[in-house]
């Protein structure tokens, strides 16, 4: 357990995040809109930059296999999430899956990103990885493409 919240400690006692929240059953997105629900601001997420544990999983999705706390999830997101025409399906499920654990989703300003991706590296995060970013507050509060 030290293991897995080393990365998170460590960037939060340098003083580099903004925001942050570890994924723990809503998915993505249901962290993401957490996360910034009452900021007043839009997360821009680029579903390509978003890692998959393996590229299978995308396939399995595909043969059906979708735990029912995703579609749950998916169904919950698409209440305050826009998806662009060119995000699949499976994405979409991905990007709601419930079955994650422990995983960090961290807001750093723009200026401080390259600092935070070496902390984070030099304490042990396997994918350090830019998804999107923040602006002023638009008609949802995430929007996917």
């Amino acid at each position: 357990m030290a293991t897995l919240n080393m990365p998170g400690s460590a960037i939060a006692a340098v003083g580099l995040t903004r925001a942050g929240t570890d994924m723990t059953g809503f998915g993505l997105l249901g962290h993401l809109s957490h996360l910034y629900r009452e900021s007043g601001v839009t997360a821009h997420l680029n579903s390509r930059k978003v890692p998959a544990i393996d590229p299978s999983v995308l396939e399995f999705i595909k043969q059906g296999c979708i735990p029912g706390g995703s579609r749950e999830n998916l169904r919950l997101a698409r209440e305050f999430t826009t998806f662009g025409t060119d995000v699949s399906k499976e994405m979409q499920i991905l990007l709601a899956d419930a079955q994650t654990s422990g995983g960090l989703l961290v807001a750093v300003n723009p200026d401080d990103l390259q600092e935070a991706q070496d902390v984070l590296n030099v304490n042990g995060a396997n994918i350090v990885t830019k998804i999107g970013i923040l602006t002023n507050t638009d008609e949802k509060l995430i929007v996917v493409s």
